[in-house]
């Protein structure tokens, strides 16, 4: 194979593991506060004008904390939608809040849907109700006026019937 390819590669590999060290190393350091690590504590705090070579000053305290909610916020606000991720404005409290809001939301639509339903199954029995009434009622109607032509027609046979006896006497 060729040399520099392998080199390339080799080095590409070196680098990119050396960089997830990196983002191991920063994620941790967040996550605990911004206090374990100290080569970038340090580096902060020099960045943030809180040198300890003097000794620790009254407000430092005050100023470190000013300075890790800046760079959290920075961070959050910055970094993260570099690569992408959305923060949510407001917290995550604002989103329990929001999810609490959307459950109980949901309950109510749910339970809207249900007395719907209840209403819809109603309408449709009493649409079936009415349906089956009026073809009852119409099946009445053709069975009187069948019976009617019948009676007609017996009254027809009969008269017919009578009226070809008569001549005959």
């Amino acid at each position: 194979m060729n040399r520099q390819f392998m080199e390339f590669w080799g080095n590409l590999f070196i680098n990119t593991a050396k960089n997830q060290k990196q983002l191991e190393d920063m994620s941790t350091w967040v996550r605990q506060g911004m206090s374990s690590l100290d080569e970038m504590s340090t580096s902060m705090k020099k960045m943030y004008g809180l040198d300890l070579v003097a000794g620790p000053q009254p407000d430092d305290f005050k100023v470190w904390n000013k300075a890790i909610d800046d760079f959290k916020q920075l961070f959050v606000n910055g970094c993260l939608s570099i690569v992408g991720i959305k923060p949510f404005p407001g917290g995550h409290l604002d989103l329990i809040k929001k999810y609490e809001e959307l459950k109980e939301k949901v309950v109510s639509q749910e339970e809207t849907i249900k007395h719907l339903r209840l209403l819809l199954d109603e309408a449709k029995t009493a649409s079936y109700t009415q349906s089956t009434l009026h073809i009852e009622e119409l099946i009445q109607k053709q069975n009187e006026q069948f019976q009617t032509m019948m009676n007609g027609f017996g009254q027809f046979f009969k008269n017919d019937a009578a009226s070809e006896e008569s001549p005959q006497k």
